[in-house]
């Protein structure tokens, strides 16, 4: 449960972000993956292509991670309403988005 309502919000848009970054290199990647490193390195397209075939790769499966971080950061209780939680010391009892009862212990002094 989300008790933060505003750095829950700033989390989603920082995924958010990130997911439109990590989908912006993979479609860049995959228009130039012939081209893209051409160096002392990397001189042939095959083997340009095979290093930005596995540089893809990489790229889809973070973004698919992050996408299931997103889905259930996404997926809170608090989505499209406030949270609050009320803790009632003197009852032992917790309302608000949960409900729930404690039990008081005692230690020696």
């Amino acid at each position: 449960m989300v008790v933060d309502h505003l750095k829950h919000q700033l989390n989603i848009m920082a995924m958010q972000a990130m997911l439109n970054f990590l989908q912006d290199q993979i479609d860049w990647s995959t228009e130039n993956r012939e081209i893209a490193l051409l160096d002392a390195d990397h001189r042939g397209r095959l083997h340009v292509d095979a290093v930005m075939t596995e540089r893809i790769a990489a790229l889809q499966a973070e973004r698919d991670e992050r996408q299931a971080e997103y889905d259930e950061l996404a997926a809170s209780q608090c989505l499209g309403h406030p949270c609050y939680l009320h803790f009632d010391t003197s009852a032992v009892t917790v309302t608000g988005n949960f409900n729930d009862t404690g039990v008081v212990q005692t230690t020696a002094d």
